[in-house]
C-alpha cells in the first residue's frame, strides 16, 4: 500500500480513502479502511524494543531500532548481484530534521540536514552492493583518516576481484590507493593537492597553463600516477589504473565552437565511471515511498525499502 501511495501521491494519508472520485483510491479502500492503516503505521516496529541494550552497555547499537533491517538487507544486496568491473564510492543524505546525535549538516548538498550513508555502487547499472551507516567520526576514524576506512571497509567483499573502484577527493589519499592495490583493486579519484605524499611538482605546475595540457608522474615501478589536467581550472587525479602515457581525446564546448583536447586516461575514466552512486539516489527518489515522521529510524527505513525496489 505504501509502494502504491508513492506512484499516487496525495497530500494527505487519509485522502486515499476520500468519497470523491477523482480523489480517493477504490484499491486501497477495499484492502483496510483508514484507521486500521494508521494504526498500523503508529504501531509499526522492526526490532523488539524490550531488549534493547541501554546507553552504556557493551552491546549497547545506536541503530538497534533499525538493526535486523539493515543486516539482513546489506546481506542479500552483497549475496544477490555481480557487480560489473567499475564501482563508486560516495555519500548519500536521508532528510531528517529532528533531533538525533549522528545527524549531519551538509552545506553544500540537496539535503543540507539529515542522516548520512556511504554507498558502494555499480558504476554501470547503479546497483547499491553496500551501505555504511554514519554514526560520528570517532566510529570509524584512525590514523589514516575518515575517507581510508569508510572506502576499505566498503570494498572488503570485493578483494582481489581486480575491479576498478572510484571516489572523489573526500577519499583519495596515497595511503588508500597503496592498500586498495595491494587488496588486488585499482583505484582513481580526485585529490586534493594537500594531501601527504601527493608531488609538489603537480600542484601548481609552470608547464600546465593552456587548457587541455597536462602533466603525469609515476611512483617508480608501481601503477600509481599522479596527474594534473587543465580544463578550466587544474584538476588533480591519483590513479593505480591506467599506464602514465595512456592519453584520450576530449571535447569541450566553447560557445559556437567545439575544442578537441587530450586529457590522461584516468581523468576519462573517472568522469565516465563516478556517478554510480548519484544515479543511484536519482532513481531511488523517483517515487518516494514512506511519510514524514518523528522517529529516526523511520526514515533510514523507507530509505532502504526505497533501495530495494530500486
Amino acid at each position: 500500500m505504501n509502494i502504491l501511495m508513492a506512484i499516487n501521491f496525495l497530500p494527505e494519508v487519509d485522502m486515499y480513502w476520500s468519497a470523491n472520485s477523482f480523489i480517493g483510491n477504490s484499491g486501497i479502500q477495499n484492502i483496510m479502511t483508514c484507521n486500521r492503516f494508521q494504526k498500523l503505521c503508529q504501531y509499526f516496529h522492526v526490532s523488539n524494543r524490550d531488549l534493547e541494550p541501554t546507553r552504556g552497555h557493551p552491546n549497547y547499537d545506536r541503530l538497534y531500532k533499525i538493526r535486523p533491517v539493515v543486516q539482513h538487507i546489506s546481506d542479500t544486496f552483497i549475496t544477490c548481484y555481480d557487480l560489473s568491473r567499475e564501482v563508486a564510492v560516495d555519500e548519500a543524505m536521508i532528510r531528517f530534521a529532528g533531533k538525533l546525535s549522528f545527524r549531519q549538516y551538509m552545506p553544500a548538498k540537496p539535503i543540507k540536514r539529515g542522516i548520512k550513508v556511504w554507498m558502494l555502487c555499480d558504476s554501470n547499472t547503479s546497483y547499491l552492493s553496500k551501505f555504511e551507516v554514519y554514526l560520528g567520526k570517532n566510529t570509524l576514524c584512525n590514523e589514516n583518516g575518515l575517507g581510508y576506512n569508510v572506502v576499505t571497509k566498503l570494498t572488503v567483499h570485493l578483494k582481489l576481484t581486480h575491479r576498478h573502484i572510484f571516489f572523489d577527493n573526500f577519499f583519495t589519499s596515497v595511503p588508500l590507493m597503496k592498500k586498495l592495490l595491494n587488496d588486488g583493486l585499482y583505484a582513481c579519484g580526485t585529490v586534493r593537492v594537500n594531501r601527504k605524499d601527493f608531488p609538489n611538482e603537480l600542484k601548481k605546475p609552470r608547464d600546465v597553463k593552456d587548457r587541455g595540457q597536462f602533466q603525469v608522474l609515476q611512483k617508480g615501478n608501481t601503477p600509481l600516477t599522479a596527474s594534473v589536467w587543465k580544463d578550466k581550472k587544474l584538476v588533480h587525479h591519483l590513479s593505480t589504473l591506467s599506464q602514465p602515457d595512456d592519453v584520450v581525446s576530449a571535447s569541450r564546448r566553447v560557445g559556437a565552437d567545439i575544442l578537441q583536447l587530450r586529457q590522461p586516461q584516468c581523468v576519462s575514466a573517472y568522469n565516465k565511471y563516478m556517478g554510480g552512486v548519484d544515479l543511484h539516489d536519482q532513481l531511488r527518489t523517483n517515487y518516494d515511498v514512506g511519510r514524514n515522521s518523528k522517529k529516526w529510524w523511520k526514515h533510514l527505513f523507507w530509505f532502504l525499502i526505497n533501495c530495494c525496489i530500486r
